[in-house]
């Protein structure tokens, strides 16, 4: 398979997942909160793969004040430094196309304190265009996202590849109207604008040896 980077005028990157590899720092924060509210600690790490809190909270537990209970998670989220580490030659992967002066953004449902934190980790500095959870209202799967990064890329969805991981990301990436690489394996969907699919980007760097 080869993706040529000539079919877009720029590539937007979600972060936990694509980037960085964060599971183990999402559970350790969710697991202690989710036993004193009685909610299922698998569930909730399902649901909110790619989300925000605020926005499946409501169904899981209506009884909760879903924006206060994502608040003080997303603080926690923002001190815990362990169980972060780099997707595989995602680091080296935005470095070359940097070099080769393709634009790119982030678009997180990470709050901005938590996105540079585990950029930082992972010694990657934040792009220009860097949507995090504070500039959008409705948070995947809705396409809100995705629309707002690729406008501040000076660009329309449609010309955008997007690297996501989950259903969520996914979802709202083809809403858009992007194409999008799926990295990993938690994405079970299906659909004729997912072009690729990589475990890691040292898979996805061969392919693109092939670019013209």
């Amino acid at each position: 398979m080869t993706i040529n980077l000539n079919n877009y005028q720029a590539l937007i990157f979600d972060l936990d997942g694509t980037l960085v590899d964060s599971s183990e720092a999402i559970r350790l924060v969710y697991q202690d909160w989710c036993k004193e509210q009685n909610l299922d600690l698998e569930l909730v790490l399902d649901r909110g793969r790619g989300a925000r809190l605020s926005d499946f909270l409501p169904d899981l537990a209506p009884h909760l004040d879903a924006q206060l209970e994502n608040d003080n998670l997303v603080a926690l989220e923002a001190t815990i430094k362990t169980g972060i580490v780099e997707i595989a030659g995602a680091k080296d992967f935005l470095t070359r196309i940097t070099r080769q002066n393709i634009p790119w953004g982030i678009a997180t449902s990470c709050t901005k304190a938590v996105a540079e934190l585990r950029l930082g980790l992972i010694k990657v500095t934040p792009p220009k265009v860097f949507i995090t959870s504070e500039y959008i209202a409705f948070g995947k799967p809705d396409p809100e996202h995705f629309v707002t990064t690729a406008h501040a890329l000076d660009t329309n969805p449609a010309d955008c590849l997007v690297f996501e991981d989950s259903n969520n990301g996914v979802t709202g990436a083809l809403a858009a109207g992007c194409d999008v690489v799926v990295i990993g394996r938690e994405c079970n969907i299906a659909h004729p604008r997912i072009i690729g699919r990589f475990d890691d980007y040292h898979q996805l760097n061969l392919q693109l040896l092939e670019m013209c």
